[in-house]
């Protein structure tokens, strides 16, 4: 028997996969179901996907919105081959430097994580500290 080394990955952690229409299709139904009831109604934004077609999501996430429609036989919401993304380290360290800092934090910007008007306090923040 061939031995296997286990790769450790959270159900946090980030995947990436590209969406068939159909896959586009139930997220775009999964939102309806939820939010339709809301006033006003949330307005749906779809995946965010790269010139690719790769759309990253936390595992967890993929797994609630199309776990239900996976199996043998099925229609697929996304193509079989799925990509693990190497988490970032949590806190800067040495080894950052307050560009690459704010670059990250540009993209948490454009993900939707963060308004404008936090990072221009986070920039202030770090501005007004001295660089190491």
């Amino acid at each position: 028997m061939r031995e296997v080394a286990p790769i450790k990955f959270n159900v946090n952690g980030t995947v990436r996969v590209k969406l068939t229409d159909f896959g586009r299709a139930v997220h775009a139904e999964g939102h309806a179901a939820f939010w339709g009831d809301f006033h006003p109604p949330m307005k749906y934004t779809p995946p965010k996907a790269d010139q690719d077609g790769w759309s990253e999501w936390q595992l967890w996430g993929l797994m609630a919105d199309f776990g239900q429609h996976l199996g043998i036989g099925r229609k697929l919401p996304f193509e079989t081959e799925i990509e693990l993304v190497a988490p970032r380290s949590a806190a800067p360290t040495q080894a950052h430097d307050y560009n690459e800092l704010l670059s990250v934090v540009g993209d948490i910007v454009s993900e939707g994580h963060m308004n404008q008007e936090a990072l221009a306090r986070l920039r202030a923040h770090l501005e007004s500290k001295p660089r190491t």
